[in-house]
């Protein structure tokens, strides 16, 4: 008797995590959003500037004033 219940517990614990999952959206998940951008918010843009101009220094400096 008391598997019975257990089993019909679970049946219903799985039921709900089926709706769960055809409701979920992950375009929708903010912390997607968050990861996706990271790149393109100011200190990213600024830290992608510093690293390209050290870059182009260095080959810059390499190649004319050897």
């Amino acid at each position: 008797m008391n598997h019975e219940k257990e089993e019909k517990s679970l049946d219903e614990i799985n039921r709900e995590i089926e709706e769960e999952l055809n409701n979920y959206k992950p375009e929708d998940d903010e912390n997607n959003k968050k990861k996706r951008n990271i790149l393109f918010t100011v200190p990213g843009i600024i830290i992608l500037l510093i690293v390209l101009g050290l870059a182009f220094y260095r080959i810059f400096h390499f190649f004319f004033l050897i």
